[in-house]
């Protein structure tokens, strides 16, 4: 028993008992039902007098920080926030509006920029089938066209605001801070390719519409997808699943709210054979995550790893499948296909309360893409392209907060 009151301890039962996670549940469910079954005896209970609303008068503080709310009897949800929300540094809750519409604040944040901001959320992510295909994050926000080549993981057409390239160069992608477009990546300057990424892991997926934040410069002409991964779940869990045409993927992620530094580390595995011909899918990509408190503020510390091999079915005219000339699952080029192979190395620092203070991101990166594709009209030659690119750059800067009037960064 002495053991299981050590916050370490619960971590090292975690660990044993993550394998029958899924059956547990199973058990829980039976004991609620369980108790649903006992008939509930009757109460009458009565209202009470209604009482007249008592208005306190609180005087001013001298000595308060121009950035520091007033003191309050009453808990404020800043108190009741678990330690994992708390660490996230994050000044939007998980129940809030897909569009943020209240630009009154002063804030460093993409919610009050003149610009329309629209936020996913790990609920809305849930209620989408991302597998295999991570545009679909971007299938119900208004305004945003997200399109899969369908040709292996050669990266994904981002466009908004009335821009519309091929490569979808004028959104500019970051994810914790690190930028994600690439510089002529199969021929295309500033695409991205961000399959390493589980929906699971992402905390929130901030959309700014317009070149409207100088925060993120570059690529950010047509707008933003500022995507923020979480530090922490509040258990170990796994999961698995498969379907047709080969499909099956497995997901588990280690990580507790009561241990610090506080783990978050998630491990996948994905498969398909896909419909047509040639157009398989492998890909493992482990994100490891540590954050802790340091000098006030939270230090997270992130090394994720992506590595996928993938074939490519080709492009056939349309008119040609319609008519029956070609079948529809037959592939242009038995050969066609390429490789990816990926990591990050991220260091992320952020005040745990407030806006004030000192923020920092350093990175390395290194990016291996290999693709090999053929195209009409027939040449006899199949085109190939590699890609090896190492990454590092940084940011820090210091957030100055005057009460409700300004702010200097």
């Amino acid at each position: 028993m002495k053991i299981l009151e050590n916050s370490y301890g619960r971590f090292l039962c975690a660990i044993l008992t993550a394998i029958v996670l899924m059956s547990s549940g199973s058990f829980t469910a039976t004991a609620q039902e369980t108790d649903r079954s006992r008939e509930l005896e009757r109460i009458d209970i009565e209202a009470p007098e209604r009482r007249p609303a008592v208005r306190t008068e609180t005087a001013p503080q001298a000595d308060r920080d121009y950035d520091q709310a007033p003191v309050s009897d009453v808990p404020s949800s800043e108190d009741l926030r678990r330690p994992s929300e708390v660490f996230s540094g994050s000044g939007i809750p998980a129940s809030t509006r897909s569009l943020v519409t209240d630009k009154s604040q002063v804030s460093i944040g993409a919610e009050s920029l003149p610009a329309q901001v629209q936020v996913v959320t790990p609920q809305d992510i849930r209620q989408l089938n991302v597998r295999g295909d991570y545009a679909n994050l971007f299938r119900r926000v208004a305004g945003v066209k997200a399109v899969s080549y369908g040709q292996g993981q050669i990266g994904t057409m981002i466009n908004m605001r009335g821009f519309k390239s091929s490569a979808g160069n004028e959104v500019a992608i970051f994810i914790d801070g690190v930028p994600q477009n690439y510089p002529s990546l199969t021929m295309n300057h500033g695409a991205s390719e961000i399959s390493w990424l589980s929906a699971e892991v992402i905390e929130r997926i901030e959309i700014i519409k317009g070149p409207f934040s100088a925060m993120y410069g570059d690529f950010a002409l047509g707008g933003v997808v500022n995507i923020v991964t979480k530090k922490s779940d509040p258990a170990p869990s796994v999961s698995g699943e498969g379907g047709s045409f080969g499909n099956f993927r497995a997901f588990g992620i280690l990580s507790t709210d009561a241990l610090v530094p506080m783990p978050f580390l998630a491990q996948e595995y994905y498969t398909i054979d896909g419909y047509r011909d040639n157009s398989q899918l492998n890909q493992w990509s482990p994100f490891n995550k540590i954050s802790c408190p340091v000098w006030g503020g939270v230090l997270s510390l992130r090394y994720n790893y992506f590595q996928s091999e993938w074939d490519a079915p080709g492009y056939w005219p349309i008119d040609w499948v319609k008519s029956g000339v070609v079948k529809r699952t037959q592939a242009y080029n038995p050969s066609d296909g390429g490789r990816n192979k990926t990591y990050e190395v991220v260091m992320n620092y952020a005040p745990a309360c407030g806006e004030r203070g000192l923020y920092a991101t350093l990175y390395v990166a290194d990016f291996h893409h290999k693709r090999f594709a053929k195209f009409l009209p027939e040449t006899g030659s199949q085109f190939g392209r590699q890609d090896d690119r190492n990454f590092w750059g940084g940011r820090v800067y210091y957030n100055m907060v005057f009460g409700n009037i300004g702010s200097l960064t």
